[in-house]
């Protein structure tokens, strides 16, 4: 799915949907915004990566890591949206996982959410001889990873530390250079630092590709499946990392 913004006066939440998920913020104008670009990045990863697949096995993946907790006795698990009907008894804890993967709006990241339910069937009452039993939520989460920018993706942590290092460097040596100039007035010299004092404490920033929509497009592009593959990984071992650091005692 791929974010998109529509007008709204009310609080920012998260919708899912068929076409894209959609992110409805709070007071943001512009109405809907194409999704053009993002159509035309999931046709060119189409055959690459099984995105089923791969969600398919991160639900069953979160439902090991969870139902392993033997002191839970979880006795049936279901894929929300994809679920058939599971007949349990009074007292029965069921397992329910729902798992989606979303661009960002500029197409610069990819998200994937995962939504963990406990629900225990309770007795809701009697008629014609019939019992009728009622859901009860007793624990619901949603555990999130976001990739780094797309031109970030296949880099190491040390790789990223670098080039963070080579930008704050530059910074330095044009403010040692204004420091140093001799035509600059004392008024220019400190309205330049300023600039480059902000520039230095924006780093990160510099870090992500630009924000536009068809340069993040290029880039997911230039190395066919492989960034998106390396995502989904991270994803996997992020979000059941999560998972079990949630699940690590016992009770919820």
């Amino acid at each position: 799915m791929v974010e998109k913004i529509v007008y709204t006066t009310s609080a920012p939440v998260y919708t899912g949907g068929s076409t894209g998920g959609t992110f409805i913020g709070g007071g943001i104008s512009g109405g809907n915004i194409a999704l053009e670009n993002a159509e035309s990045l999931l046709e060119e990863f189409e055959g690459l990566i099984d995105f089923g697949k791969s969600k398919l096995d991160l639900i069953e993946a979160q439902q090991n890591a969870i139902q392993a907790k033997s002191w839970l006795n979880i006795q049936s698990t279901e894929q929300l949206r994809h679920k058939n009907r599971v007949e349990r008894k009074i007292g029965d804890l069921g397992l329910y996982v729902t798992t989606d993967y979303v661009f960002n709006l500029n197409l610069s990241k990819l998200r994937a959410y995962s939504e963990v339910k406990l629900i225990k069937t309770e007795k809701k009452g009697e008629y014609a001889r019939k019992t009728y039993t009622k859901d009860k939520v007793l624990y619901k989460k949603t555990f999130q990873y976001e990739s780094p920018a797309v031109n970030l993706v296949d880099k190491s942590e040390k790789e990223i530390a670098q080039i963070r290092a080579d930008i704050v460097k530059e910074i330095e040596e044009k403010e040692a250079k204004v420091r140093n100039s001799e035509r600059l007035s004392r008024t220019e010299k400190h309205y330049q630092l300023a600039k480059l004092k902000k520039k230095k404490k924006r780093v990160d920033r510099q870090l992500i590709s630009s924000a536009d929509e068809d340069d993040n497009l290029e880039n997911w592009k230039s190395d066919g499946a492989k960034k998106v593959k390396i995502v989904l990984e991270n994803a996997h071992k992020k979000i059941i990392k999560q998972i079990e650091q949630d699940f690590r005692i016992e009770g919820i």
